[in-house]
């Protein structure tokens, strides 16, 4: 071709550059892959995209396996049978790639819509907890409420009762136990069964009898059985019926009906070897003398009642201790000498007398015997 030559090129030229362009894209875009099938040499394969705006990310091999057979398979595939042994090895190679398109015309960019003030719409909105915490002042202190009638001081039943409901009940209005039973007609019937009470199925409309003064399910079953019926054993004594109406209408109760039934002279159990009854029970109550005291007024001062220290000690020597006579024990060692031997003590005879010095501070024996030996 001449330099002054003003004709187009060839389609030859045209194409052969625009195959050079797309082989360049190509090798841009291209990933090299390797797949280890012998220490030899691994076989190397470079994906790339044919488009301009693919781009090829990554390449995993994720499996490899060598196919043998596979002469014979493709001959029979196609229909021709080769005498000649072929010495190509073929493999079945598995691989995993990420591929990425770009968009062939960039993405639009809206501008927001300005409200008054010069806001957005983000800025309008309420982002809402916890991204509103600007909003919060953190340094205020929080209201604190004042205590009001309206203050919760306790349940009953499911219902909070306030100072209020207090006050209602002493200024005669309706209480709140009573304006949730009367707001649950339409809901619950006044039949259905709430608990139980000595045997006796207590209702809703049992509960509203209470309230205005109508006979209640307990006294209405009790009228309805008779007075004799015996209900529990109390100190022996059966207790009916009648017997628990009589301690309400202040009438003798089966107690004291029974106790004034038995006699005074009833042996009830013994104290100090002396039979203690029923009259002398009630001498203690009255003031009168005890069964213990009128035994002691009919013995004898001479009564022998125990021994102490070789010593009989009798009735009369314990009322002396109270009254401040001289005690048996005292007597008895003031009619024995004081040169009676005692005991032993380091090969010492220790008397009566010798005991007697130690009390008064007097030389004891065997500080003079020591005292009488020589060194």
């Amino acid at each position: 071709m001449k330099l002054n030559q003003q004709e187009e090129p060839s389609n030859s030229v045209l194409a052969n550059s625009e195959n050079k362009a797309v082989q360049q894209q190509q090798t841009v875009n291209a990933q090299l892959v390797k797949v280890p099938i012998d220490e030899k040499e691994a076989i190397g394969l470079t994906v790339s995209p044919t488009y301009a705006l693919d781009d090829v990310m990554s390449v995993t091999l994720k499996a490899f396996r060598k196919v043998v057979g596979y002469d014979t398979f493709d001959s029979i595939r196609k229909g021709t049978r080769d005498e000649k042994k072929d010495t190509n090895d073929y493999y079945n190679v598995t691989v995993s790639m990420m591929i990425k398109r770009r968009p062939s015309e960039p993405a639009r960019v809206y501008e927001g819509d300005i409200f008054s003030g010069g806001k957005t719409l983000s800025k309008l909105l309420d982002k809402g907890f916890p991204y509103d915490d600007g909003d919060i002042d953190l340094t205020a202190k929080l209201a604190t409420h004042e205590k009001t009638v309206a203050q919760v001081v306790g349940k009953l039943n499911g219902e909070n009762i306030t100072k209020q409901n207090l006050k209602n009940l002493v200024t005669d209005k309706t209480t709140p136990v009573t304006g949730a039973l009367v707001q649950l007609d339409t809901e619950k019937s006044d039949a259905d069964g709430l608990f139980k009470l000595m045997d006796a199925n207590v209702t809703r409309g049992n509960l509203k009898n209470l309230i205005t003064d109508k006979p209640s399910p307990i006294t209405v079953g009790l009228a309805q059985k008779s007075d004799a019926d015996g209900l529990f054993k109390l100190m022996d004594a059966n207790v009916t019926r009648g017997n628990l109406k009589n301690l309400i209408t202040d009438k003798p109760s089966p107690i004291t009906v029974g106790l004034a039934q038995k006699s005074d002279a009833d042996g009830l159990f013994k104290l100090m070897d002396a039979n203690v009854t029923r009259g002398n029970l009630k001498n203690l109550i009255t003031d009168k003398p005890s069964p213990i005291t009128v035994g002691l007024a009919q013995k004898s001062d001479a009564d022998g009642l125990f021994k102490l220290m070789d010593a009989n000690v009798t009735r009369g020597n314990l009322k002396n201790l109270i009254t401040d006579k001289p005690s048996p024990i005292t007597v008895g060692l003031a009619q024995k000498s004081d040169a009676d031997g005692l005991f032993k003590l380091m090969d010492a005879n220790v008397t009566r007398g010798n005991l007697k010095n130690l009390v008064t501070d007097k030389p004891s024996p065997i500080t003079v015997g020591l005292a009488q030996t020589k060194s």
